[in-house]
């Protein structure tokens, strides 16, 4: 909590709740490999993260919980058999690229939770796949997702959805335009 980070090249099996959790914390993180979390993989609340190479492998809850008004930008990454991979709240932003989605009950998540803060998260992705998720996307109203390549398949909600570069949506609908 209020602090700085530099977390490399850990693994953390079989947590009781939250593997990782940081509040309001600048961190970068490289080379992490969670397993069995009983609650969230990693949790973030306020903090501004870089993070390179994760595996989050069953997730009780979610395996990337992003809230709260954090920043969070992740390189490399594979989030599988868990709840929700990626929850992305509280006006918070995420950046995804190279990321990889399987078998989760919810790939990603855009919503509101904590009513301070008034909307959902944002979400850009590039490069990411979305591999057997029962729902790829859901994405709250006022939430926002950003694509730099094709949308995935499962979507529900009625949140923006834009493809960068490519089309645009219109934010009334959340429908794809030419």
């Amino acid at each position: 909590v209020y602090g700085d980070a530099d977390i490399r090249d850990i693994e953390v099996t079989n947590c009781f709740a939250d593997c990782i959790d940081l509040d309001y914390t600048k961190a970068n993180i490289q080379g992490v490999t969670i397993k069995n979390a009983r609650n969230d993989g990693v949790d973030f609340m306020g903090a501004m993260i870089n993070l390179q190479d994760i595996l989050i492998v069953k997730a009780g809850d979610k395996g990337l919980s992003v809230g709260e008004g954090s920043t969070v930008t992740i390189k490399r990454g594979f989030v599988k058999n868990s709840v929700i991979g990626a929850a992305v709240k509280d006006a918070s932003h995420l950046k995804l690229s190279d990321v990889i989605f399987r078998n989760n009950e919810v790939a990603i998540s855009s919503f509101k939770k904590n009513w301070r803060f008034g909307k959902p998260g944002e979400v850009i992705v590039d490069r990411t796949e979305f591999l057997e998720n029962l729902v790829d996307l859901d994405i709250e109203e006022g939430g926002i997702f950003y694509a730099k390549q094709a949308l995935p398949s499962r979507i529900s909600g009625p949140g923006v959805i834009r493809l960068i570069d490519q089309l645009e949506s219109t934010p009334e609908t959340g429908q794809i335009s030419n």
